[in-house]
């Protein structure tokens, strides 16, 4: 959340590494064949009885199973509607029976050997399927039902198990082939006559890359509102702090006022020349991810790598991540209305027009944790549309920058008052559940030992709360304690508009927040989808926040208004103690 030279450092990683992570897989075919065994069927191999040999057409097998093929699609899973379509005749005189079964598999032949069954794709409805063939003198078209809802996975053996169980004339059977192995065909419907698709140019893993989707992370999506009369202002970023209060939530947590959002924060300056002025005057660079944009922009239109489009979803950064997934983002289009944009939706759109029917989905900070939640919202079915998750900077378990943030607003005490007053943005945000997200989890203190913050017990104020508290918050159950001020001690340490002092937080926010982390942090990714987190080096961290007691002099006037009393009055402090490590 440190909004400036963070933000700039880690996507300069991600714009400079990003096509590390753009490998594709293989894309499904668009006719109504899937997958097929080989790529013609001009022969025959026949099948013997079993009252004559109990092996293949050459009668060199033992076993009347054969490998046919290996899985070169991407993960598919068979509907009702999906068929196998195979070529057969018979020699004899009336019909008859063969009985077919068709497993994919891991390891070998999933009947007679060692291989592990990954899906049965033909086994119905008796463990076997059982079709009457016709006796003809030439190959005869045959679709046969697939079983609904199995998956095949890349990389998959597909073994067929043949036995003709009623040989009325003791012969054989002829079946169709490319001269070696039994032709067969799965097909998404009826496999009406259709020649094969061309060569897929995705086929080989890496050779075309997924379409991506950005996730921004927190206070990254400008948001917006329309007064009475239409006419926009933009909230957020904000012009002046006037427009701060119009980031207000109710206590149900819903917004105060009807913003909604468009776009995400490319350069600060953009709208507002009084950004420009401030980077002037202190030599700063506000931009945050107009880089990225242009990089990304420019893979696109150069063709090289294959991907057809990305796309970014601008999110009302207020809710919680959970939140968002399930219920959407108002979001202006390109007509002007206000519609509500659900995340799920758009990663579908790009999937289906992605080469690979899959989405490599790149979040920053918060956006990382976006991702997972929308991840987990699908769950198994992930994988369909989703082939690598790419995190950027996310705080996995919560990061203690969050309680500084919330407590005190430090995040914008560096940004001038005309622009942000941290008194009343720090109110704002104490109603807002997507920031509690942020806060360090159980699992943080699970795997990091330094504390979130501690109290130096010498000073009178932070003594009090070393007290109550502890001298270090070493636990997910005191930094709770601490951010609800159970023990009621912010109100000794000043007003309550003095963002030194820490704002206590409502238990209901902390606690939706705590349950978002929970699910997040026990997610699993399904198989199929590829994760990465990139983690920051060598930008300052906060780690720790170290409370102590400090001093001012305060003057009143007395009753002759020249003359002025003036005292030490203790103060609460704080100080952000940083590491590089990431």
């Amino acid at each position: 959340m440190k909004r400036v030279s963070t933000i700039a450092g880690v996507l300069f990683l991600l714009a400079t590494g990003v096509l590390l992570f753009f490998l594709g897989v293989p894309l499904l075919a668009h006719a109504a064949i899937i997958w097929s065994s080989a790529a013609t069927h001009p022969d025959e191999i026949s099948i013997y009885t079993p009252n004559l040999a109990k092996h293949w057409y050459d009668g060199t097998r033992t076993s009347n199973t054969i490998q046919i093929g290996s899985w070169n699609q991407p993960d598919f899973t068979t509907t009702a509607s999906t068929t196998a379509r195979i070529w057969v005749r018979w020699n004899g005189m009336v019909i008859n029976v063969l009985d077919i079964i068709l497993f994919a598999s891991l390891g070998g032949d999933p009947f007679y050997g060692s291989g592990s069954t990954t899906a049965r794709v033909i086994n119905q409805p008796y463990g076997f399927y059982a079709f009457g063939v016709s006796a003809t003198s030439t190959l005869r078209e045959y679709t046969l039902p697939v079983n609904n809802g199995t998956t095949i996975r890349y990389g998959d053996e597909l073994w067929m198990w043949l036995y003709p169980s009623w040989a009325g004339y003791g012969t054989n059977h002829w079946i169709g082939s490319n001269g070696v192995l039994p032709y067969m065909e799965i097909c998404e419907g009826s496999c009406a006559s259709e020649p094969l698709p061309p060569p897929d140019p995705c086929a080989t893993p890496g050779a075309c890359a997924s379409n991506v989707l950005f996730l921004p992370g927190i206070e990254a999506s400008r948001l917006y509102y329309r007064g009475a009369l239409g006419i926009e202002h933009q909230v957020w970023e904000p012009n002046y702090h006037t427009d701060i209060p119009y980031l207000a939530m109710n206590a149900d947590g819903t917004s105060r006022y009807p913003l909604y959002t468009r776009d995400i924060i490319g350069a600060l300056q953009e709208h507002n020349p009084l950004w420009s002025t401030i980077a002037g005057m202190f030599g700063t660079n506000l931009e945050t991810y107009g880089g990225f944009i242009s990089f990304m922009d420019d893979l696109v239109a150069s063709t090289t790598f294959g991907f057809k489009e990305w796309r970014v979803y601008p999110y009302d950064w207020r809710y919680d991540v959970r939140d968002i997934v399930a219920q959407g983002t108002p979001t202006e289009m390109p007509n002007g209305s206000i519609q509500q944009v659900y995340l799920e939706d758009v990663l579908k759109e790009l999937a289906s027009n992605s080469p690979t029917h899959k989405v490599t989905i790149v979040g920053h900070s918060n956006g990382g944790l976006l991702a997972k939640a929308l991840a987990a919202k699908l769950g198994t079915d992930a994988a369909q549309y989703i082939d690598r998750i790419v995190m950027v900077g996310t705080p996995q378990w919560g990061t203690p920058m969050a309680i500084g943030t919330l407590l005190h607003a430090d995040n914008f005490s560096d940004i001038p008052s005309i622009i942000v007053n941290t008194s009343e943005v720090r109110t704002a945000m104490r109603d807002m559940a997507g920031p509690y997200g942020l806060l360090p989890s159980s699992a943080y203190f699970a795997h990091i030992k330094d504390p979130v913050a501690t109290f130096n017990p010498d000073g009178l104020l932070s003594g009090e709360y070393a007290a109550s508290l502890g001298e270090a918050v070493t636990s997910f159950t005191v930094l709770t304690d601490f951010l609800t001020d159970v023990a009621g001690l912010n109100a000794q340490m000043g007003s309550a508009t003095d963002v030194r002092v820490p704002l206590a937080l409502p238990d209901a926010l902390v606690d939706k927040g705590t349950a978002t982390h929970d699910a997040l942090d026990a997610w699993v990714p399904p198989a199929g989808i590829a994760v990465t987190s990139i983690a920051g080096w060598g930008q300052d961290t906060v780690k720790t926040l170290a409370y102590t007691t400090g001093s001012r002099v305060v003057c009143t006037s007395t009753v002759f208004s020249f003359f002025k009393g003036c005292v030490d009055t203790p103060e609460l402090e704080h100080t952000p103690v940083t590491t590089q490590d990431g």
